[in-house]
Parts: C-alpha cells; structure tokens; sequence
C-alpha cells in the first residue's frame, strides 16, 4: 500500500511566499466568464424551448429561440413539453411486412418502444407516424375533395397528395434497403383510447379493436376515417427514383 505523506508547506525560494499544496488554484477570471456564460446560454435554451413550440406559441417566443435554435437541434434539446392532457387523442403507427429473399416474413410497427431506445429514438419515429398520419387527414380531407372543381384547390389536394405519396415511398425505400427485403407493405393504424368502461371490462391498451375504427367514427366522419388504412406494396424498382431518405421528411 502506497504511503500516505503528510501535509508539507512549500517553498519557491528565498524570499518567495510559502505554497500550499493542499490549497486547489482557482480558475482563471476570463475561464470563469465563459463558463458562466455558456451556461446561462444553455439554461436559456432549455426555457426557450418549450415556451416556442409546439404551436400555440407567440412571436416573442419565436424571436427568442431563432439564436439558439441551432444548438437545440443538435443536442435534441427541442422539446415542446406539451402534454396530451386532459383528454388525449389517437396516436398512430406504421406497420410494415417485409418478405425477404428466402420467403420469410418479418412484421413490426413503428414506433415501437421495446425496439426503439433511447427514448429520443422513439420519439423521432413517433414524429415520422404522427406526420404522415397528419398528411394523410388532408389528403382525405372531405372539405377539399368537394372544391376541388375549383383550380386552385384541386392543385393544392394534388399537392398533398404528390407529399404524401412521396413520403410514403420515401419510408418503404428505407425500410427495403435496411432489411434487404424484397416487398415491404405498409398500413397506417390508427391507435383509439379505451374509455373507462374497456378497463372496467378488463380490456388491454393493445387489444386489436382499438386498432379499427368504431362503426359509429365510420358513419360520423361520412366514411372518411377507416383504420387501418393500406398505404401499398413496395418493391425496390417502385421505390428508387426520387425517393428522399426518412431524416429528411
């Protein structure tokens, strides 16, 4: 065991004043003034975020957040903090069916939070569902279909709808190249919320009629809402041209 040398006082030299050893040097004022100010910068950043997004949110927030905006992406910082409460709504997946070149089938959905860690990771595709899922709601938008006699409305469904196909594509061309499948099929599903009676009855969260649009839903919305929805079958030639990479979208 190493010996354990009592505390001794230094000297530089004649005249010099004694050095302590035991004593830590502080920092340096200009090393102090940086450090204070990033992280005040930093802490700044952190309050900024919520207060400018997700929307509602006011100009001033806005202006605020444009200098650190760079910083907050990069770090992952950028949370909104909106809670879905009180009366939280559906949340949305994408299921995919690989068949791979030996005949097999591989299932799974996205976002899937046993696969998907850490938790920043399940969020990035939960944002990649609930955004297609959002482009989907306006390209089936009732309103819309019905002035689309008019020109400049019928562009713009047409616009939806060129976004979506192309995100679309974008997800199958990612998910062929990772897997090296030979056709993928994707579904958009649509997750419904038990109500208190479901967990009375003892019904789970993931039982498969949350997961289909109650009858009545499908007569309310004219037929427009009907989950599951098919969102087709992939193969690499469908998906090579034109497609953007899933970081992009």
């Amino acid at each position: 065991m190493a010996e354990i040398l009592p505390h001794k006082t230094l000297t530089a030299g004649q005249g010099s004043a004694p050095v302590d050893l035991a004593q830590p040097r502080p920092l340096p004022a200009w090393l102090r003034m940086l450090l204070s100010v990033l992280i005040v910068a930093h802490l700044f950043a952190i309050v900024a975020a919520p207060l400018a997004g997700p929307p509602p949110a006011s100009g001033l927030s806005q202006e605020l957040i444009a200098p650190v905006l760079p910083y907050l992406n990069a770090t992952y910082f950028n949370h909104g903090y909106r809670f879905f409460a009180p009366m939280p709504g559906p949340s949305h997946l994408i299921a995919y069916r690989l068949e791979m070149p030996d005949g097999s089938i591989r299932e799974d959905v996205f976002p899937n939070a046993k696969t998907e860690w850490p938790r920043q990771w399940y969020h990035r595709h939960f944002m990649l569902a609930e955004n297609l899922c959002g482009i989907w709601e306006v390209a089936q938008n009732a309103i819309l279909e019905r002035q689309a006699n008019r020109p400049q409305a019928k562009m713009f469904v047409s616009e939806v709808q060129k976004d979506l196909d192309a995100r679309v594509r974008s997800l199958a061309n990612h998910l062929l190249k990772e897997s090296g499948a030979e056709r993928v099929t994707l579904t958009l599903r649509r997750h419904y919320l038990p109500d208190w009676r479901d967990i009375r009855d003892g019904k789970k969260l993931d039982d498969a009629e949350f997961f289909r649009t109650p009858l009545e839903l499908q007569r309310l919305s004219g037929g427009r809402e009907k989950f599951p929805v098919d969102l087709g079958t992939f193969t690499p030639a469908d998906v090579a041209v034109d497609a953007k990479p899933p970081e992009e979208i």
